[in-house]
């Protein structure tokens, strides 16, 4: 069971990191940017959770760190 557990948390602390990555991309990309530069020229202002790769980044962490804490916790032996 504990080896299906760290296994799982493996897998999703990958594929998490792998959609925040994604999602990085998407944030500091060339039309990201070019964006956020005709935002500030025509004075409009865009929410940071609706800038591109946001939410994907948020997403990712969030799924990297559950399955870091699911991982660990298959590793660590349990209490008697």
């Amino acid at each position: 069971m504990r080896l299906v557990q760290v296994v799982c948390g493996w897998l999703l602390l990958t594929l998490s990191l792998y959609v925040f990555f994604l999602g990085w991309q998407d944030f500091t990309g060339e039309s990201a940017r070019m964006s956020r530069y005709m935002g500030e020229r025509l004075g409009i202002s865009r929410p940071f959770w609706s800038q591109p790769g946001v939410s994907e980044m948020a997403g990712g962490s969030t799924g990297a760190l559950v399955g870091l804490v699911l991982m660990v916790s298959g590793l660590v032996p349990p209490r008697r």
